[in-house]
């Protein structure tokens, strides 16, 4: 991971004021009510649903004219985004932060809850991020990509001109800028559906395990499956957080064969974490004991 930085956050709920910095595994230690909950939810909403936040249509805000200006400029020449140009693209996301705080919060949360302000903060990078504009005479099958250190954009003549693909291009700049290597990336693969779908490479919110989520999973299927016979809308369907309603979700998909990158730190938490394994029962709902 090239970069780093703090998302901070003044007057949220009964706290006051904290800043917490990303590493690609967090736990969270403190008394009970200490608002270790809250904030590790609004941190996973910021790194799995933010994306959803950029405008439909190119702002007319002066952070993203910079930026489209920059773009004007590198397209088709070699670029290389360091920690004083990245800034400029921090500034843009904390405008889109602070202008959609409030429907943010609610959507993570599904209630009202009081925020002053939330920002990212401190943002630096251990070396610049290569953008790699590629010439097409087609745009057809193409798509953006990264990789380590490096996107690539393929454009051509007539795209670089257009203000709707170069607001594309800095979509995925600045998503790849703060989440690489954290989440999802900002056009993920597969199907996606509403809220509730679970993104591929999504972060995963560990819910406290002296809150029982581990035993509400198959009743929640349970009540979906009554839900969609019955025929009630999706929004009323929610009654935990967004993040915990994606933990139980991964639950339902976890394949215990698939091997993984993270193998290691798995074994890591179960030797000196958990002092036991985790194992998983198959079933139609599997059910997973220590």
């Amino acid at each position: 991971m090239e970069q780093s930085w703090a998302l901070k956050v003044e007057r949220f709920g009964k706290i006051k004021s904290g800043e917490i910095e990303i590493a690609p595994f967090i736990l969270f230690v403190g008394d009970n009510n200490s608002g270790k909950s809250y904030i590790m939810s609004l941190l996973w909403g910021v790194l799995s649903e933010a994306r959803k936040l950029f405008p439909k249509e190119p702002p007319s805000v002066q952070t993203y004219q910079e930026i489209d200006r920059f773009l004007g400029r590198s397209i088709g020449n070699k670029c290389f985004i360091g920690n004083e140009e990245a800034q400029l693209f921090v500034r843009w996301f904390n405008d889109i932060l602070r202008n959609k705080k409030s429907e943010f919060i609610k959507t993570i949360f599904r209630r009202k809850i009081p925020i002053g302000s939330l920002s990212i903060e401190r943002y630096h990078r251990t070396k610049p991020l290569e953008v790699i504009f590629e010439k097409r005479e087609s745009l057809d099958g193409t798509r953006f990509s990264s990789g380590k250190g490096y996107i690539r954009i393929p454009y051509t003549d007539r795209s670089k001109e257009q203000a709707t693909e170069r607001y594309r291009m800095a979509q995925y700049i600045t998503w790849n800028l703060l989440m690489d290597e954290l989440t999802s990336p900002l056009y993920p693969p597969g199907k996606q559906g509403g809220i509730q779908t679970r993104a591929i490479g999504e972060a995963l919110y560990l819910p406290a395990s002296r809150t029982g989520f581990m035993l509400s999973y198959k009743a929640l299927m349970q009540e979906m499956m009554e839900r969609l016979i019955s025929g009630e809308r999706e929004e009323h369907a929610i009654e935990f957080t967004l993040p915990v309603y994606r933990f139980l979700q991964a639950l339902l998909r976890l394949d215990e064969n698939r091997k993984s990158k993270y193998e290691d730190i798995g074994r890591f938490i179960e030797e000196n974490i958990m002092h036991g394994t985790m194992k998983q029962e198959k079933g139609t709902l599997p059910s997973f004991c220590r």
